[in-house]
């Protein structure tokens, strides 16, 4: 392939990004003058990974050539063939996997022939959070769980606030899909009842969260618990209101 100075390829943008499971249509620009000859283009669009090169689609002389398209392709990418009188050779790929992350290369020969680089980034946010509780003796056992790329981090908080004296143990693992698993467990002691919830946080500080309100009792202390008939003003007994110490209950007049 003989590169011209007088024909230019140019990219639309040089950066994508795109959401797991999704679809994107990126694309180059190349000169076709007044009109397009089909029978004189060529489109070629290769994957460009550290180790290998995957080709993704190929278009020899105006015709589809599947051939040598690599199997991780295989029925999922597509050039929009009526953006090509435009001047556009727009690749369409469905079903974004994670390992469809990379460098993409897009080269156009039309009687001359240019090239230009395009890098496509793909996250999967963690929106399913899996939150469940167990009680292991007199400890509450919260575990939340969920699935996303890339890496993200697990924060606890109790009462809507960071707590820096939780301590949660938290393990992932890379599933089949290159995504990654995330489980983290917290344990809770019977003296710490509220509303305690876990966040995903990746690397570019998107986040989910879920949350779970654990109301505990602990043991039951023995209470006293102290009626007395005061007559109020009017002549009419007063309510006594209760009042919980760490020790006992007691009533208090008001």
């Amino acid at each position: 392939m003989v590169i011209s100075s007088l024909f230019r390829v140019s990219v639309i943008q040089p950066h994508y990004s795109a959401e797991y499971g999704s679809n994107v249509t990126m694309g180059c620009r190349f000169p076709t003058e007044n009109s397009l000859n089909m029978a004189q283009l060529n489109i070629f669009w290769q994957q460009k990974l550290s180790d290998e090169v995957k080709e993704v689609y190929k278009l020899i002389n105006g015709h589809e050539d599947l051939s040598g398209q690599h199997q991780h392709f295989q029925g999922r990418v597509t050039l929009l063939y009526e953006e090509l009188k435009r001047g556009y050779s727009m690749l369409h790929i469905t079903h974004l996997r994670i390992t469809d992350a990379g460098c993409y290369h897009c080269v156009v020969n039309y009687r001359e022939a240019d090239h230009k680089y395009i890098d496509l980034e793909i996250e999967a946010p963690y929106k399913r959070i899996n939150i469940q509780e167990r009680k292991e003796e007199e400890d509450h056992i919260l575990t939340c769980q969920a699935e996303g790329y890339p890496l993200a981090d697990v924060l606890w908080f109790y009462e809507n606030r960071i707590n820096d004296t939780i301590f949660a143990n938290t393990t992932h693992k890379l599933t089949d899909t290159g995504l990654f698993n995330i489980t983290s467990v917290l344990r809770i002691k019977p003296t710490a009842p509220g509303n305690y919830s876990c966040i995903f946080q990746n690397k570019e500080w998107r986040q989910t969260s879920a949350h779970r309100t654990v109301f505990l009792i602990g043991k039951k202390n023995n209470a006293l618990i102290i009626w007395k008939f005061n007559p109020g003003r009017n002549g009419k007994a007063r309510v006594p209101t209760i009042k919980m110490t760490e020790d006992k209950m007691c009533c208090v007049n008001s």
